[in-house]
């Protein structure tokens, strides 16, 4: 049976027919905004210089060392952007989009496919530009808190406000136009900087902790292991006699997992030297609304444990002894996010999944 939605007709705007633009959920998160005393759009905050741009077209992928790179949504770090591993443009058509160039501070803004996505340019933001699918908005710090303009719009009102703003059935999009007029509250500017402030210290110590990334790897990364990470891969590979073990499958043998091993083996022991026991989790699908948490790969694959969202077990579920963790226990991922290691903290009753 289909479902029904009745608006009256002043509510009805001419350039948006569509029935999906209408939904309850949208038409009470514009209630709720309008209830502020003030109400401003991403259009009135922007520096009056710089209009809202989306980004290149096509642009023109090239290998070349040193050249701008092309920030794509999937490279959102919140609230940063992670430039590792990004493709880089021809210099040219970077300077001929000059005005989706990226410089440090900026606000860029999902325009398809990820309605409510979005990041800040750090302030090491290198020569880089954006795609057709992302728009760059240079936030008036007269005007507005671009921390907190961020944190509003990867709220959930702000997705939602993102969301019904999408049009189009083979790409789905936000038209430029439309994103100019999304409504966003506007708080005290008091609020705005302590909600900012709250999103600035999240970046610093997301900062902080890659620092201490760096610092790990510098001092687990010897030459020889960086010399087998240099090692070029090959569709095909032919293993040494002495190199084959009881593993017959190709992968096993890869020529850079091979030099990697090699070059741990070195100066290395093995895990069970060095823990008191190694162990799965356990299969359970019966989930409450109140119990013990079930950590899953989800619970994990950030890098760190977030028992926001886990499913939970009842109490009365029998529990083998392996399931159970504790502050002494480290995860590792064993499917999907493969070798994602998270360090357990908590004290409180957690089960485990059998995948990790």
């Amino acid at each position: 049976m289909g479902k029904s939605n009745r608006i009256i007709p002043n509510e009805l705007i001419p350039k948006r027919l569509d029935a999906e633009y209408y939904e309850k959920p949208y038409r009470h998160t514009e209630q709720l905004i309008r209830c502020f005393e003030n109400v401003t759009t991403l259009e009135k905050v922007r520096l009056d210089k710089v209009p809202i741009r989306r980004g290149i077209d096509m642009p023109k992928i090239i290998s070349k060392a040193n050249s701008p790179v092309l920030v794509t949504i999937a490279s959102f770090e919140e609230p940063g952007i992670n430039f590792d591993g990004l493709e880089r443009i021809e210099r040219k058509q970077h300077d001929a989009f000059h005005g989706s160039a990226l410089e440090a501070g900026d606000l860029i803004v999902a325009m398809g496919g990820y309605p409510g996505r979005a990041a800040i340019c750090p302030p090491n933001t290198p020569a880089s530009n954006i795609g057709r699918h992302t728009a760059r908005v240079v936030i008036d710090l007269e005007k507005a808190d671009k921390y907190y303009i961020w944190a509003f719009i990867r709220s959930t009102p702000g997705t939602l406000q993102f969301a019904r703003e999408v049009t189009g059935s083979v790409q789905a999009g936000i038209n430029l136009e439309d994103l100019r007029e999304v409504l966003i509250s506007e708080p005290h500017r008091t609020v705005q900087t302590y909600i900012g402030d709250k999103v600035r210290q999240a970046e610093r110590l997301r900062e902080r902790s890659r620092d201490f990334a760096d610092k790990i790897n510098f001092l687990i990364l010897t030459n020889d292991i960086q010399e087998a990470l240099e090692i070029r891969e090959l569709k095909c590979n032919r293993p040494k006699v002495e190199d084959i073990e009881l593993r017959l499958d190709p992968k096993y043998y890869n020529r850079r997992a091979m030099g990697v091993s090699k070059a741990c083996s070195q100066k290395s022991t093995p895990i069970s030297n060095l823990i008191i026991s190694v162990s799965n989790g356990f299969e359970h699908r019966q989930f409450v609304k109140e119990g013990f948490p079930y950590i899953t790969v989800s619970e994990v694959s950030s890098g760190r444990l977030n028992l926001d969202n886990a499913p939970q077990i009842s109490s009365s579920v029998q529990v083998p002894v392996k399931a159970r963790i504790c502050s002494c226990c480290v995860l590792v991922v064993r499917t999907g996010s493969i070798g994602t290691a998270v360090k357990v903290y908590q004290e409180e009753k957690m089960l485990l999944l059998a995948a990790i």
